[in-house]
């Protein structure tokens, strides 16, 4: 009965770090040369005002960088939770930069 149980346990905990193995396709590193567009998504609301932060900061950004550009899109804080898990979730058209929250 020990033994089946182990095996059980085993083969089950397998099949968890098979799946947990899973790669997603990366797309090739740009060439120097190359212009890069960045996407950042913020939320905005009354009482929070990072992204002003995030767009004062972007001179500094544009300075380590001169080969990209970011494109700021304020999302509004009522819609927020939705359009960042349809765009995660589906993988299309989701921000490389974003503000969330951690809870």
């Amino acid at each position: 009965m020990k033994k089946l149980f182990i095996l059980m346990l085993s083969s089950v905990l397998v099949v968890m770090l098979v799946s947990c193995a899973y790669v997603p396709a990366v797309t090739p590193a740009a060439k120097p040369e190359e212009p890069i567009k960045l996407v950042a998504w913020a939320y905005n609301n009354d009482w929070t005002k990072s992204y002003e932060y995030l767009r004062t900061h972007l001179d500094e950004f544009k300075r380590m960088h001169p080969n990209a550009t970011v494109e700021f899109v304020e999302i509004p804080y009522a819609d927020y939770e939705a359009k960042y898990l349809t765009a995660f979730a589906g993988r299309v058209k989701a921000p490389d930069i974003f503000q969330g929250k951690v809870a």
